[in-house]
């Protein structure tokens, strides 16, 4: 049987991206738009927002939360 090597990485991100990315998603999710111009620059929207967040490092994403950096 191989052993599976699984590691957890924790990437520190801006807040902001994910709400934005969250956003869009319910707003793509609950509005029928058919306006294809529209659509494609959302779409590059989108595309330009997931820069921002780390998407594409390998592996599933398995928890999101908030972490708390203060200085004492």
């Amino acid at each position: 049987m191989k052993e599976q090597n699984n590691k957890t990485i924790f990437i520190k991100e801006d807040l902001i991206w994910h709400y934005i990315s969250f956003y869009f998603d319910s707003l793509i999710g609950t509005v029928v738009i058919k306006d294809k111009e529209f659509l494609k620059l959302f779409q590059s929207l989108q595309d330009y927002v997931e820069t921002k967040l780390h998407l594409n490092i390998g592996g599933d994403c398995v928890d999101v939360f908030v972490m708390v950096e203060k200085k004492i």
